[in-house]
């Protein structure tokens, strides 16, 4: 979510309504104009990235079948490939998962945890919710992006504050900060539509269009938040988003790079609907349990300022995305130094007050009786474990890391050495370099994996690719869960434990549409592909966010540059949509 708050003076939105009028006041219907350039260089192959904040798969595939969305239809849906099976990442979390669209990478690679941040090393805890905190995002992570990588590339970025190595960025603030605040979220995504107009003109001017357009439109997850994600406006805000896919292939055509240019549409996130008056005050139920807790954003200053905040905090608490909470604990005198499984274990024994002091049962069991039903506790155990744990039982994902022959003991992917600090505590494993395995501890399984006739398969207790776990899972109740979450404690940004809400309950503060959860409703995306060499009406199978930059790289023939594009996450599903077959 682009989220923001109402941190300026009123005269301020004097100011920017003026500048919203001088920039042609009412832009938000008009056909999109790109004069005529014949001199212009149009690149062979071109790249457009439509990135749709919090598309629901449910109402927006009704709204596509009955034909309310005809442009989607025109321009994708019908004339291309979908990814019928497309999953984010953990959390179900804009910069995060806008970031591993990125770079390829996933959270714990990338650093990136959240919206909101806690690091340990530094004590820094960034909050990007605000209309300047956003801007700090491409300093705060080391992975290379899509454009670094392409320096040679003509690129524009519309609106999506990670863009760092881009050649052209349009932030839309100054013109988009008033839509933002007052909620005309229609207008917000127009003016994202809006700017390819400016590029065009920019472009025949310089005499070149851009090889790589990146276009953010944040309406959909906004008003999902506010009004729900089944809800009318929800519908309203998707037929604006189709208009505005039509406003940009009309210009493209104008460009004449229509039939040259890679379109993808993709999100970075579900929504679940959800109750905004069951909401779980995490922190204050904490406090009353008598521990020292801490949530303030705390970036500037210097360390010993930090330090006055967070040194006599034991947990500090972050609830971005309204379906997930990220614990970070303090069991020895150091932050820096990170709890282990028993320290955990007996964390409210230690550092709790009366009320649970004397509880015997592990910390995350004490957490879990205090929420609603449907919760799920995923807890660090040491590098390459995590315990996940229910109302139900306990299991445990276990990774093996396959090292290569002549790594010099640095695995592929690993960051360089002078990574921004906390973006990962361990060399960052490739998934295609590690393989995982589930075992249920205690009791009944958290993720029911055994119901799953495909999941089933992969229960006999040996270790399995993570492509192997993203099929047999994505119909599961936590889809891609097992072939993450290892991998997401990989950051030391990353928290000790973590909880999820699986039903329709929600931390923080109260809305009618939520997401950060692992459910499919929270981590199953909308995802497709047109253009050159992609069949019609196909689809392929499964993908991952973090396949968006290996895709893209590889159809612009730049992924076999080890130099410049180190080992992903993701892979490139380019051969498998041009070979896609058509849909059932």
């Amino acid at each position: 979510m682009f989220g923001v708050t109402k941190r300026f003076l009123p005269g301020i939105w004097l100011v920017v309504a003026a500048a919203i009028a001088a920039a042609g006041g009412c832009v938000w219907d008009r056909p999109i104009a790109i004069p005529p350039a014949d001199a212009m260089h149009r690149p062979d192959t071109c790249v457009l990235v439509m990135f749709a904040d919090g598309l629901y798969r449910p109402v927006f595939d009704e709204m596509l079948s009955a034909g309310e969305l005809p442009n989607l239809r025109r321009h994708l849906f019908g004339r291309g490939t979908r990814i019928a099976d497309a999953v984010t990442v953990i959390p179900s979390i804009t910069y995060p998962a806008g970031v591993s669209m990125l770079t390829g990478q996933l959270p714990g690679h990338h650093g990136i945890t959240g919206n909101r941040w806690f690091d340990r090393d530094t004590l820094v805890l960034e909050d990007y919710i605000g209309p300047s905190d956003y801007q700090h995002v491409d300093s705060e992570f080391a992975a290379p992006t899509l454009f670094e990588m392409t320096p040679d590339l003509y690129s524009v970025s519309v609106l999506f504050a990670p863009h760092r190595g881009v050649t052209r960025y349009f932030s839309n603030w100054t013109s988009g900060g008033f839509t933002l605040v007052f909620g005309t979220m229609e207008e917000l995504d127009a003016l994202t539509a809006y700017r390819v107009g400016e590029i065009g003109r920019e472009a025949a001017a310089a005499g070149r269009w851009p090889d790589i357009l990146w276009l953010y439109f944040p309406g959909p997850d906004h008003i999902a938040h506010q009004f729900g994600p089944g809800s009318p406006q929800y519908r309203a805000i998707l037929r604006n988003l189709d208009v505005q896919v039509g406003r940009v292939a009309d210009a493209l055509r104008q460009a004449g790079v229509y039939d040259r240019t890679l379109i993808t549409l993709i999100s970075d996130h579900g929504h679940m609907p959800v109750d905004p008056a069951r909401r779980v005050d995490l922190i204050g139920r904490l406090r009353d349990d008598g521990f020292t807790v801490s949530n303030r954003e705390l970036v500037g200053g210097t360390y010993e300022q930090r330090l006055g905040e967070f040194g006599p905090a034991r947990i500090v608490v972050l609830d971005d995305g309204n379906r997930r909470a990220a614990l970070h604990l303090r069991a020895g005198p150091k932050w820096a130094d990170r709890p282990t499984l028993a320290q955990i274990e007996r964390f409210h024994r230690d550092f709790g007050g009366p009320a649970v002091r004397d509880n015997p049962a592990p910390f995350w069991n004490v957490l879990l009786s205090a929420l609603p039903p449907g919760r799920l506790a995923a807890i660090r155990d040491g590098d390459n474990r995590v315990i996940l744990a229910s109302e139900a039982g306990q299991s445990a994902v276990d990774r093996q890391i396959q090292q290569p022959a002549g790594s010099g003991g640095k695995a592929p992917g690993s960051q360089p050495d002078h990574h921004v600090a906390g973006a990962g505590s361990l060399a960052a494993i490739p998934l295609a370099g590690s393989s995982y395995r589930y075992t249920v501890l205690t009791g009944a399984d958290p993720l029911g994996l055994a119901s799953s006739p495909a999941a089933e398969k992969l229960l006999d207790g040996r270790f399995h690719s993570s492509e192997d776990w993203l099929e047999a899972t994505i119909d599961s109740s936590a889809p891609d869960l097992v072939a993450q979450i290892v991998d997401y404690f990989d950051s030391r940004r990353s928290g000790d434990l973590l909880l999820f809400s699986t039903g329709r309950w929600q931390f923080a503060a109260g809305t009618a549409g939520g997401h950060g959860g692992i459910t499919p409703m929270d981590m199953r995306i909308v995802w497709a592909f047109a253009g050159p060499t992609i069949p019609a009406g196909c689809s392929v199978p499964f993908g991952r966010v973090v396949d968006l930059t290996p895709t893209l790289l590889d159809f612009l023939g730049r992924l076999d540059q080890p130099a410049k594009s180190p080992p992903f996450d993701g892979v490139s599903r380019l051969s498998e949509l041009r070979s896609a077959r058509p849909n059932p």
